[in-house]
């Protein structure tokens, strides 16, 4: 399998997006054939019920996934009592109400259960030229119900891959984008002011993904274990450059107080070989982080660190916090390394 992995081009290897598709694409026609094997009135109930509860993501899949099941025949259920009060003529706009309240108080005080009050809407809305009201109902419930159960275990089935192994992928494109944020850090020059700023914000988006990953749903507490701490050092190393940056601005060659000059001010030779050691470093940890290679040997690195604060110490006596973030960076990716290889080692689908 790793020899699979290492002969398939990097994009395919990296597209979990393809895996995301795929598992939905699945869902989708083993529901429709499911309901058609049967014979069962509205199949399209099924689909949108499966594409409700199949995770595009399989992190944290098991326990996510049956929630949703939970919560879909849940909403359907309430839905099914609730068309009782077509037997008496009720209003549609009172059944609507009657089947949506107990569900918006669950949803309000569990966000997983939100998709209880879609498949209420979806057994609502079915036609009431069907049949009797409670057999529609009925009907539309068991589309609901099989639609719910096959996208659960299609989630679990179909393309799993562990949460450890998929921040693991997320956070190598991230400490990739790292080795430009210290270019961007350390010479000001590099790029115009826009570019920058789009290529700064698009770290930062990807960094909130990532933040998702060791999450089950939004307001959920993240999870713990190795890809909880491949996610705090990640997002501790883009503030060590975030924090470097300002400091170098603040009491370095870019203060504020260095002599007035049209020419951009160079880059210090220590500091240009670190950004170089550095980006030849975070290339050798996505490729870790990406299964291709074991972890990489950082000792050129640390060296260059030393150097790097050894000549901002002698040129700009007052830049010590210029100093400390350069060392917190390498701390930090030495941790995220340690932190990758537990990941890669006992990295199994969650339940």
């Amino acid at each position: 399998m790793h020899a699979l992995t290492t002969a398939l081009p990097k994009q395919l290897t990296d597209w979990h997006e393809g895996r995301a598709a795929v598992r939905m694409l699945v869902a989708a026609l083993a529901a429709y054939l499911c309901t058609a094997m049967i014979h069962l009135p509205g199949p399209y109930s099924a689909v949108i019920t499966t594409l409700i509860v199949a995770r595009p993501h399989s992190g944290g899949v098991l326990r996510a996934s049956f929630e949703r099941l939970t919560a879909t025949i849940l909403g359907a259920g309430v839905a099914s009592l609730a068309t009782f009060g077509r037997l008496l003529h009720a209003p549609e706009l009172l059944l609507i109400a009657i089947a949506l309240a107990p569900l918006a108080l669950i949803a309000a005080h569990n966000s997983a259960y939100r998709t209880a009050m879609i498949a209420a809407i979806i057994v609502l809305s079915a036609p009431a030229t069907g049949g009797a009201p409670l057999y529609v109902a009925g009907v539309r419930m068991l589309g609901v119900s099989l639609g719910a159960a096959i996208g659960a275990l299609v989630s679990v089935t179909i393309l799993p891959s562990s949460r450890e192994v998929a921040v693991a992928r997320m956070a190598a494109k991230l400490v990739e984008e790292f080795a430009g944020l210290l270019r961007n850090a350390i010479d000001p020059a590099a790029g115009d002011a826009k570019s920058r700023d789009r290529f700064e914000y698009r770290v930062r988006q990807s960094l909130r993904e990532l933040g998702l990953l060791i999450r089950d749903r939004p307001d959920a507490l993240p999870a713990k274990g190795p890809a909880a701490a491949i996610v705090k050092f990640t997002v501790q190393m883009h503030a060590d450059i975030a924090f470097l940056k300002r400091e170098l601005q603040a009491h370095g060659p870019q203060t504020s107080d260095a002599p007035a000059s049209d020419a951009p001010t160079p880059v210090m030779p220590p500091l240009e070989d670190f950004a170089q050691a550095f980006a030849a470093t975070v290339t050798q940890v996505a490729a870790m982080a990406r299964g291709r290679s074991g972890p990489p040997d950082i000792t050129e690195l640390r060296e260059k660190c030393g150097q790097a604060a050894q000549s901002l110490s002698q040129e700009y006596p007052h830049s010590e916090g210029a100093r400390l973030m350069l060392r917190r960076l390498v701390e930090d990716l030495a941790a995220l390394i340690r932190s990758i290889g537990r990941a890669r080692a006992g990295a199994t689908p969650e339940a």
